[in-house]
């Protein structure tokens, strides 16, 4: 199978996944998706990831214990025909007026926004997820 955007193929794997209210889903391998579920793992939106073998990864999904979805929403921003970039100043607007979290591709790696801010650094919008 070929795949152009493997960023797009997983967040909507992931987010079709929650919506069917999946256990887990398999994503495509690649380096950086592995820091992209790192992040996420990190943040507490995924339960864990693990690598099946050298082009799969399975992802197990994350729920309240009354059953309703860690995410609610999960958008990409960034397109590989449009890509959005901010610079700091944005950052502080983004996080007064959306209660989302932002995953940004910077110079120091994945960043969450706050974690952007912490590190006064801008990128590239990636997606973000409520």
């Amino acid at each position: 199978m070929s795949v152009n955007n493997l960023l797009s193929d997983s967040v909507a794997r992931i987010r079709n996944g929650y919506t069917s209210k999946l256990k887990k889903v398999y994503l495509l391998r690649s380096k950086f998706i592995i820091k992209v579920l790192d992040l996420l793992l990190k943040e507490g939106f995924i339960f864990s990831y693990s690598i099946l073998n050298d082009k799969n990864l399975v992802v197990y999904l994350k729920y309240f214990s009354n059953g309703s979805s860690i995410i609610n929403d999960i958008k990409l921003i960034s397109k590989p025909s449009i890509k959005h970039y901010v610079t700091v100043k944005d950052l502080w607007v983004l996080n007064r007026n959306y209660s989302r979290v932002f995953v940004i591709s910077t110079t120091k790696g994945l960043l969450t926004s706050k974690e952007a801010l912490n590190n006064n650094v801008g990128g590239k919008l990636l997606f973000y997820i409520s």
